[in-house]
């Protein structure tokens, strides 16, 4: 069980981008955070993994592009990695993963670091979105309590496939998940998973981020002694 913040991974942020687009459309939201504002080369800075999740079974080699020798010209490859998920991994019936459950199986089963961003496919992330994030991280792990924190909203925006501005948390804590910084383990501890939040699989793409948002902030209200 976590109890502090010094029990979490904040050495890097894991961004979750569930993916079915084809590449041309997905390219601008996977370059967004390729091209993450992370400061100087020789100051500590937060470590990028983004994950790409992919969903469409019927193409698996779909997204390989991205983990060529190729396109790693393009990026900080030291500090960013990117990998392709094969969402047939964790199908166990005829519905594939979509928006929801590939939210949840890569942040629970494939993020290596403790808080992930969840990014759809047709959206881009502010260039400044990681570096914000794992500064507040990093402010918060020296508080005196260092209560871990469960999430943090509203300190960025997200640009659609238009390049139109979304203001996803202008009015504090959305709906949309895509406002949020989620926290791996607080998900875990308390049975945010997929066998949990979509027990009717159809609600993976429909109504998704209602319903985990509705769960998860049900659980934060009722922890307010241990998280942030």
């Amino acid at each position: 069980m976590v109890k502090t913040m010094k029990d979490l991974n904040i050495d890097g942020i894991s961004i979750i981008v569930p993916s079915f687009s084809d590449v041309k459309t997905n390219s601008n939201s996977i370059w967004s955070c390729m091209k993450q504002q992370l400061g100087k080369l020789d100051e500590k800075h937060p470590k990028v993994e983004i994950i790409i999740m992919n969903d469409d079974i019927d193409h698996p080699d779909k997204y390989d592009v991205y983990n060529s020798d190729e396109m790693k010209q393009f990026y900080d490859s030291e500090n960013i990695t990117i990998r392709v998920v094969d969402n047939r991994k964790y199908m166990t019936d005829d519905w594939k993963l979509y928006q929801g459950g590939s939210r949840i199986f890569g942040t629970i089963k494939e993020a290596t670091y403790d808080y992930c961003i969840w990014l759809d496919d047709d959206d881009m992330l502010a260039p400044n979105a990681v570096r914000n994030y794992w500064d507040i991280l990093q402010t918060e792990s020296k508080q005196k309590d260092n209560l871990p924190v469960a999430c943090i909203g509203a300190t960025f925006r997200s640009f659609d496939a238009h390049h139109y501005q979304k203001d996803i948390g202008k009015d504090g804590f959305s709906i949309w998940v895509q406002g949020r910084l989620w926290c791996k383990p607080f998900c875990i501890e308390h049975g945010l998973t997929d066998e949990n939040i979509y027990k009717n699989k159809i609600n993976r793409r429909q109504g998704e981020d209602y319903l985990f948002v509705q769960m998860f902030d049900y659980c934060c209200e009722h922890e307010e002694d241990k998280w942030r």
